[in-house]
């Protein structure tokens, strides 16, 4: 499993999934998520973060889970500051 907490209020928990239940994003607490990744997802997603890691400018990329009710995981690279989201999702 990984965690990461990019700004100290929202926690992501990413754990492969063997059990072939496909990739989705599970609320778990108010600001913690777990993210279970398929193999087949995971070697996709490697490829697109990969492209994102070599981008010379501002980029993201969309991650879209196998869950039609799970919401793409979204992955930005020099494109916002951390306080110009935080606005976005207070309005």
């Amino acid at each position: 499993m990984i965690a990461d907490s990019s700004d100290g209020h929202c926690l992501l928990a990413v754990m492969l999934d063997d059990q072939g239940k496909g990739t989705r994003l599970i609320h778990t607490k108010s600001s913690e998520f777990c993210w279970k990744v398929s193999r087949v997802s995971a070697q996709h997603f490697r490829a697109l973060l990969s492209g994102l890691l070599k981008s010379e400018g501002p980029a993201h990329q969309y991650l879209d889970s196998d869950d039609r009710s799970s919401p793409p995981v979204i992955v930005s690279r020099g494109e916002y500051e951390v306080d110009t989201i935080r606005r976005w999702l207070r309005s």
